[in-house]
């Protein structure tokens, strides 16, 4: 199986079903994902990161270039350590939204930043 550039809904519905498939280690190198794909992934009972990134229970998703304010608002439901080091700026919403992430965010590549997003954060 090829490794995902999108991470959408087909891809989302087919990891919760068989979560230690090898392809969803690549998931750190997936450029999108969708509204419904980052819903379905916050909202399922799998601890994501434990297949996505090998000894970690990270759920690496720093591949992603870009995060619209409801993939943000989904993924802020994951209950464990959130990357997303591929975003080099956030909108305030979705900085808003990911500040309610309960574990760790690392948002390592983020080089622009507004004054209320940062204050979310």
């Amino acid at each position: 199986m090829k490794r995902p550039e999108i991470i959408d809904e087909k891809i989302a519905q087919e990891f919760i079903k068989n979560p230690s498939s090898r392809i969803y280690r690549h998931f750190s190198e997936a450029k999108e994902i969708t509204d419904e794909a980052a819903e379905i992934l916050a909202d399922s009972e799998v601890r994501l990161g434990e297949f996505t990134s090998p000894n970690t229970t990270n759920f690496d998703l720093s591949g992603l270039t870009s995060l619209t304010d409801a993939a943000a608002e989904s993924l802020s439901k994951v209950s464990e350590v959130l990357s997303l080091n591929g975003l080099t700026s956030l909108r305030d919403a979705a900085a808003e939204s990911l500040s309610k992430v309960s574990e760790d965010l690392s948002l390592d590549g983020l080089t622009t930043l507004t004054d209320a997003a940062a204050e979310s954060l």
